[in-house]
C-alpha cells in the first residue's frame, strides 16, 4: 500500500526523521498525531492491516508481569478516568 503524502506532511516526516532519538515538542507531537488520525480515518485498509497485525500477538511472561505490576491498583480514585464522564 502506497500512501501519497501532501507537501506539508512530507516536510513534517522529514522533520521527524531528523528528530529520531530526541524528545519531541508538544506541538510536533500534536501535528504527527493529527496527521495519523486523519490518515487512519480516511483509509479503512490501514485499519484492517493494523488489526490483522495486532490480532493474536503473544506476550512473554515478563511482559505480562510488567503489565500486571503497572496496573495492579487502577480502581476507584487511582483510575485515570475516575470522576470523569463520557461526552455525547
Amino acid at each position: 500500500m502506497k500512501v501519497i503524502l501532501k507537501e506539508k506532511e512530507q516536510e513534517l516526516l522529514i522533520e521527524c526523521k531528523k528528530l529520531l532519538g530526541r524528545t519531541l515538542s508538544e506541538e510536533t507531537k500534536k501535528k504527527i498525531s493529527n496527521i495519523l488520525k486523519q490518515k487512519f480515518k480516511e483509509n479503512p485498509e490501514m485499519r484492517k492491516n493494523l488489526s490483522e497485525k495486532l490480532n493474536g500477538r503473544v506476550f512473554t511472561e515478563e511482559h505480562k508481569n510488567k503489565i500486571s505490576k503497572n496496573h495492579h491498583n487502577v480502581s476507584g480514585k487511582n483510575n485515570p478516568f475516575y470522576g470523569k464522564k463520557h461526552t455525547d
